[in-house]
């Protein structure tokens, strides 16, 4: 079973049938996200090193994860320290422990390090929250395209970064469009 959902996310474009399930709730909801944008990568240290995100959506990093290292977490310590300017949020796949020996809960590491996160889906609050976000962007970006900066040139906004279902690795923002 494992592998037979593996290979059909790998097929469109995923690593894991989380973030293909993940994939299509955001699709089902119409939320416009990237997939782990090339362009995006997010630098951190020590070592120096570099973090590509599963889902950006709008100002939102939203990272799905079934298994949740040591590795993992320390990253992500990493970065919250390192990016003030970056929202991090979890989707667990399972509330499971860090370890055999311990009794903390991946839940209750992302409350004690202040990360929002959620259980086997993006919960409805989160969609909510995305689509207002890209309303109010889309309203300005209209708004922007309306007026002329002082030398009459358009200003416009360029996008990227993403992986497509169809074309890996391109620079598109994927939009609603996977079959389930």
């Amino acid at each position: 079973m494992r592998s037979r959902k593996r290979r059909e996310a790998k097929a469109h474009g995923y690593k894991s049938g989380f973030e293909l399930t993940t994939a299509r709730q955001l699709e089902a909801a119409g939320v416009a996200y990237e997939y782990e944008p090339v362009g995006k990568k997010i630098k951190f240290t020590p070592p120096d090193r570099t973090y590509c995100p599963d889902f950006v959506i709008g100002d939102v990093i939203v990272e799905t994860k079934g298994r949740f290292t040591g590795e993992d977490r320390a990253k992500h310590l990493l970065i919250k320290a390192q990016h003030l300017d970056k929202e991090v949020r979890f989707v667990f796949l399972y509330d499971n422990k860090l370890s055999k020996t311990s009794n903390t809960r991946y839940s209750d590491w992302a409350t004690k390090h202040g990360f929002k996160y959620a259980l086997t889906a993006i919960p409805d609050e989160w969609i909510d929250e995305f689509k207002a976000a890209a309303a109010r962007k889309s309203k300005a970006d209209k708004s922007a395209k309306g007026r002329k900066s002082a030398d009459g040139v358009l200003g416009t906004l360029v996008s990227g970064g993403g992986r497509s279902r169809t074309q890996t690795r391109s620079r598109q923002v994927r939009t609603p469009e996977l079959a389930n």
